[in-house]
């Protein structure tokens, strides 16, 4: 009897694939036709950016085309949680493999969804592969560092001028003292799923760098 009990959850919520969402054993987070088509980034092939970016450095796993855009548009729309615990592997071994050059991470937080946005949605992907890298990493998340306000636009609809002025009218700093005194300091890992031009991550690391952080780094699962 408790067997039958214990397989209901699987029959009606099966294992997906985080990319194409083909049923999958309860132990994976990729199909075996996936597992062999989505690819890393090699080492030394990381997106260019601007040097006036306001973060310390950059960890990317993968390229944003192909199954990895699949896998994070049904991340972003219907919880396909598998996309980042197995993207977010690889970049966890990206950032321990730096911490001879960069020193270990103190904290790690995400880029904030507005109430309005988290309350339409339920959830923010950002918040899911923060605290997936939390888990890889050991290194605790705080929620909450960086606040969004309430807008009816959206960044990846914009310009790249566009999106550098609007992430510094809408990100901003929680008012809560205690949020400042726990980033004093610290070196803070900041996580977003796609990273284009930066402006986002750019602004939040301002935001962290002006409430006292010593040191801010930026990490996506794909550019």
């Amino acid at each position: 009897m408790m067997s039958r009990r214990n397989a209901i959850p699987d029959f009606v919520y099966p294992n997906r694939c985080g990319f194409c969402a083909d049923t999958i054993k309860n132990d994976k987070m990729i199909c075996g036709r996936c597992f062999k088509t989505v690819e890393c980034l090699s080492d030394n092939t990381l997106p260019v950016f601007s040097s006036s970016l306001h973060f310390d450095g950059l960890f990317v796993s993968c390229r944003y085309d192909g199954l990895v855009k699949s896998g994070i548009l049904r991340l972003k729309s219907s919880r396909a949680f598998n996309t980042a615990r197995y993207i977010c592997t690889d970049l966890a071994d990206r950032i321990e493999r730096a911490y001879d050059s960069i020193g270990k991470i103190d904290l790690i937080t995400c880029i904030p969804m507005s109430e309005k946005q988290k309350k339409s949605r339920e959830y923010n992907q950002a918040e899911v592969i923060a605290r997936r890298l939390s888990h890889e990493l050991g290194v605790p998340f705080v929620d909450g560092l960086i606040v969004k306000a309430d807008t009816s636009f959206h960044q990846h609809d914009q310009s790249v001028r566009l999106r550098r002025e609007l992430a510094d009218l809408v990100y901003m700093a929680n008012a809560d003292a205690r949020c400042a005194q726990m980033v004093k300091g610290k070196t803070v890992l900041v996580c977003d799923d796609i990273v284009t031009t930066g402006s986002t991550l750019s602004k939040c690391a301002k935001v962290l760098k002006d409430e006292g952080a010593s040191k801010v780094y930026a990490a996506a699962l794909a550019g």
